[in-house]
């Protein structure tokens, strides 16, 4: 369980019991079990948790994001969740001048594809992906290294900052390939960063209005 059953949940004992058990096991030395509470700790569209701990959970997404870990989710027919996706996408949402996995992605959508085995498993189809973009995954892991060494005694709300500016300009940058695709990507970095009651679309205006008192998201309403 790593959401709220419901909204006022956010304040339970339960809740935050569960916060502190997630956020002692990233600092764990298994990077598995890193990835995993890591992306727990984000998973959850509704919670704030990411940004009050934002120092603590952003160095041990980057840390372990090349893992093979797969989490089978209930009612999904087996593995269904590529832990290593879910923190490539939050770590585009929290680091970077540039959403520089997106970039890797289309990279790869430009290049020949591997030809796998049609019969094999999904978990073994993983980590041969894992294993095949080591070196791609090294040059990510250096990009956003880099850039969390330099902007890590920055606070939450300025590197909240820097996001939403970073997000506004690629919304507003129509002649980049496959624009769509990194539109949406900034309209769903803004909705973490600016927390629930902006209009999709009123983004520049909301910020014009809101960067002065700006202080972090709030929790969502369900």
């Amino acid at each position: 369980m790593t959401c709220a059953a419901e909204n006022h949940d956010y304040d339970a004992p339960e809740f935050k019991a569960m916060v502190e058990a997630l956020l002692r096991a990233i600092k764990s030395e298994d990077k598995n079990l890193r990835a995993a509470a890591g992306a727990a700790l984000v998973y959850d569209e509704h919670s704030t948790v990411f940004f009050e701990h934002l120092h603590e959970i952003v160095p041990a997404l980057i840390s372990s994001f090349d893992t093979d870990l797969l989490i089978d989710r209930r009612n999904r027919g087996g593995p269904a969740e590529c832990v290593m996706i879910v923190i490539w996408l939050h770590l585009d949402a929290c680091v970077g001048e540039r959403f520089s996995y997106y970039e890797l992605e289309n990279q790869w959508s430009k290049q020949p594809q591997p030809t796998w085995d049609p019969a094999l498993e999904k978990r073994q189809a993983w980590r041969k992906f894992v294993t095949d973009k080591r070196s791609d995954h090294n040059a990510l892991r250096a990009y956003w290294e880099a850039w969390w060494k330099e902007h890590a005694n920055l606070s939450a709300v300025e590197i909240g900052v820097l996001m939403i500016e970073r997000s506004l300009r690629i919304l507003a940058a129509n002649t980049m390939p496959d624009h769509e695709t990194y539109s949406m990507a900034a309209e769903w970095c803004l909705q973490k960063w600016a927390g629930p009651g902006v209009a999709v679309g009123d983004w520049a205006k909301w910020w014009e209005g809101n960067k002065q008192s700006y202080r972090g998201p709030v929790k969502r309403q369900r």
